[in-house]
């Protein structure tokens, strides 16, 4: 008996890694942040905490991750073997089956706490939950648009928090464009790191299409051009940086870190792309932060 109890505790760990558990924390964590420290001004702190189609919504967004890694598991599973062969393994132990009935309840409890929020959110989940299967299905294999729609759906809960509150900033311009930036690039390096795998099972990402060093040298002029329109709507708009340090700021910081980053991918360093995923996980942490970072430094600075 006390075997059977550790097999089952040693699957949920596994399935555990499958849902990616940290990237569903970090973009819970994501959305109190973005609600609470820059919709917060806008209506009060005590009206979010207690909103109750907050709390929904994110409850949502943990059960649609969840099911669109679950997902993207069965369609990557001959490519993983390859690529991450522990991780292809894993989901082999764990069982099709078992993965499937996952899927079905995720979605499932996503739309059901949809349902309980608004129509607007659970028209948007439910969309969501469709281009998520639809992502896994068709557009993996496509370049480019393979790499963006992964960005724009890693975001989309972020996005969800804005249709909630209906508020717009122009500084959300500069958070949310600096992180489909930064989405962009992990999702290209990730593809230069799973090169071989994708190759072998047919998966036309940009890498294969246009080769390594293209696109190594394309992700640093991409990150440059990003950062000198950042630059120049910034100005146009007669905003000063030193007139506040608030989400604009924050922004250039990911921005000038991301160029910093894609440029070590022309070096030689020994396992740099596994070390650039690393960096750039961190970034993407950092960027979710901002909203709290920002918040607490303009409290200092009064």
């Amino acid at each position: 008996m006390p075997f059977l109890g550790n097999k089952k505790i040693i699957k949920f760990i596994y399935f555990l890694g499958i849902i990616r558990w940290y990237n569903v924390l970090l973009m819970v964590l994501g959305q109190y942040f973005l609600a609470l420290f820059v919709f917060g001004p806008q209506y009060s702190f005590h009206q979010i905490i207690l909103d109750k189609t907050l709390h929904l919504m994110v409850l949502s967004t943990i059960f649609t991750l969840c099911g669109a890694f679950v997902i993207n598991s069965f369609y990557d599973s001959d490519k993983d073997l390859v690529n991450r062969p522990k991780s292809a393994l894993v989901g082999r132990a764990i069982g099709t089956t078992f993965l499937a009935n996952s899927y079905v309840l995720f979605n499932f409890l996503a739309t059901l706490f949809a349902f309980c929020a608004t129509k607007k959110i659970l028209v948007f989940y439910v969309f969501y939950i469709l281009i998520c299967w639809f992502y896994s299905h068709k557009l993996q294999k496509k370049p480019i648009v393979r790499e963006l729609s992964a960005s724009i759906l890693t975001m989309a809960p972020l996005i969800a928090v804005w249709i909630h509150y209906g508020v717009w900033d122009w500084k959300l311009m500069y958070f949310f464009c600096t992180l489909l930036a930064l989405l962009f690039t992990k999702d290209v390096v990730k593809d230069i790191a799973g090169h071989k795998g994708n190759l072998i099972f047919g998966y036309n990402t940009v890498v294969v299409a246009a080769g390594k060093s293209k696109v190594k040298l394309g992700l640093v002029i991409f990150n440059i051009v990003v950062f000198l329109v950042f630059l120049g709507i910034y100005f146009i708009q007669n905003e000063h940086f030193y007139k506040n340090v608030d989400l604009i700021l924050g922004s250039s910081i990911t921005l000038i870190s991301t160029v910093l980053v894609t440029a070590i991918g022309l070096t030689s360093w020994k396992n740099k792309y596994k070390r650039m995923d690393l960096m750039l996980k961190f970034l993407i942490a950092f960027h979710l932060a901002l909203p709290l970072f920002t918040f607490f430094i303009n409290i200092a600075s009064k």
